[in-house]
């Protein structure tokens, strides 16, 4: 069993263990007011995570730490999070973005529809990144540039950083686990998180909600609420960010030191109201209308959660708001 399926098998086994099998038993506990325990595990379950994690970083010696997951994986909590726990362990770190080290777009690779590709391997300058990476690592000064999306130009040398001795860098990106990224370190120094977000109920219907619903539902209402974009350019973008992740995350989840699953079974119901308000226009020829549907009827067979009861250092505030964690 690959590492990506035992920690499907360790949640379904979890939501069996707490007897919650189907979103029905989540209406049925929220009814019942038992809601805030479940809640209550759920949260205890990622702290004593991000915990483990931590000490396992401490204890390899790691002084690169990459974060890499599909969209709505829940990759920059998990972020924030990790370095608080490090923190705790004494450990200092630092977030480095791949993101800085795209290409002028006009070196850029082209996708399918003649535009640039950033998603693409092709799009970064990973060998300056390793070489930057590499100086870090080696307690060296490394200058770095910054990417400004406004205006879609390098700014170089915008970045001076040394690691202290007890410091580390976090890399954040959808190729921080692709093998060409820091090959020129050493693995004893590098630690690989794989985020993604297993879903383990199922449906009224009981069929098993797929996880990349779980992920899309995150996707809609984040984007709605932090990013001024309406449903169209999130279902227009999605298509492309699962294709560039069948390329350039999944293949390599199994390199990963952890697997992290970021799903709280609660969390859908936190979303319901979210859904149906960012879904609520949705035309029956639009494109992507079989998508929307589904989303639709998965919220409506929801009970409501009211959302003060989840923790201001929820991971389900990435999508939602309030978060005690400034993004």
């Amino acid at each position: 069993m690959g590492k990506v399926e035992e920690a499907k098998a360790k949640h379904r086994a979890l939501c069996v263990e707490l007897g919650v099998d189907s979103v029905s038993d989540v209406n049925g506990i929220i009814s019942d007011g038992g809601i805030d325990r479940l809640i209550d595990i759920c949260e205890r379950r990622h702290e004593r995570g991000f915990q483990r994690i931590a000490a396992q970083i401490r204890d390899k010696g790691s002084r690169a730490v990459f974060i890499a997951g599909p969209s709505a994986s829940g990759k920059t909590t998990a972020a924030h999070r990790l370095t608080a726990e490090l923190s705790a362990l004494g450990i200092s770190s630092v977030s480095v973005s791949l993101d800085d080290y795209y290409r002028e777009i006009k070196d850029m690779p082209l996708n399918s529809e003649g535009e640039p590709d950033y998603e693409a391997l092709g799009s970064i300058d990973y060998r300056l990144f390793n070489e930057h990476l590499a100086e870090l690592v080696r307690g060296r000064e490394a200058v770095m540039p910054h990417f400004d999306f406004k205006r879609r130009v390098i700014v170089p040398d915008a970045r001076r950083l040394r690691l202290r001795d007890n410091e580390l860098v976090i890399v954040e990106g959808i190729h921080g686990l692709n093998p060409k990224l820091a090959d020129n370190i050493g693995e004893s120094v590098k630690f690989r998180l794989y985020c993604t977000a297993l879903c383990g109920l199922d449906g009224a219907d009981g069929v098993k909600i797929p996880s990349e619903k779980l992920r899309m539902a995150r996707r809609l209402v984040r984007d709605y609420y932090f990013r001024s974009s309406d449903y169209r350019v999130t279902f227009d973008l999605w298509a492309n960010q699962e294709i560039s992740a069948v390329r350039n995350i999944y293949p390599y989840s199994e390199t990963a030191d952890v697997i992290f699953n970021s799903s709280l079974i609660y969390e859908l119901n936190v979303y319901r109201p979210h859904i149906l308000k960012v879904l609520s226009d949705v035309p029956d020829d639009y494109e992507f209308a079989g998508e929307a549907r589904y989303l639709k009827d998965l919220a409506l067979s929801l009970t409501p959660l009211d959302e003060a009861a989840v923790p201001e250092t929820s991971l389900a505030r990435e999508f939602i708001g309030g978060s005690a964690i400034h993004y």
